[in-house]
């Protein structure tokens, strides 16, 4: 009896032991992404911008600069911005501290954009977009597309409503 009993003992220890070597061994399944994000918008024309993004990750956060995590932005003129196939984006590994600098080309002139800032987190059930503040700019207006379509010269007036004119003027002198 005495040897059944040490052996149920030693069995429970040393299934005892390899759970808690099991359950302390185990990687924590969502690590936590902390970090604070600036948002900045400049260099704005009639047709771009260059957005300046910079993320500084919080104490205790998980290390974003070796994670595979993406940096970037979106932007849209119908209001705030949203991570679906229409709206456009732009991004790039995420791999170094500091500001991350993105062009956004073939914009609208003189229209209002919402541009929103983004961490992209690759999980295993796909990405997870960590979003940031949203600021807005307008771009420059356009300038005016304006054609020649009459002149008058002397009295003469010339007609053309294609805008392109070729005429030779006569020189009267000076009227006194």
């Amino acid at each position: 009896m005495k040897k059944i009993f040490s052996k149920i003992i030693s069995l429970l220890f040393i299934s005892g032991m390899a759970s808690i070597g099991f359950t302390s061994c185990q990687k924590e399944e969502n690590p936590q992404l902390r970090f604070s994000m600036n948002v900045e918008v400049s260099d704005i024309t009639e047709n771009s911008a260059k957005c300046l993004i910079s993320v500084a990750p919080e104490s205790g956060s998980v290390d974003i600069y070796h994670n595979n995590c993406s940096i970037g932005c979106i932007y849209d003129d119908k209001g705030y911005p949203s991570h679906n196939i229409s709206t456009p984006g732009l991004a790039e590994p995420l791999s170094y501290p500091g500001q991350h600098t993105f062009y956004m080309l073939y914009l609208k002139s003189n229209t209002t954009y919402y541009v929103q800032g983004f961490v992209a987190n690759p999980t295993s059930s796909g990405l997870e977009f960590i979003d940031g503040p949203v600021v807005t700019f307008t771009t420059l207006a356009g300038a005016p597309n304006l054609q020649i379509v009459s002149l008058k010269v002397n009295g003469d007036l010339y007609q053309n409503p294609t805008g392109s004119f070729t005429s030779t003027l006569k020189n009267n002198g000076c009227v006194p």
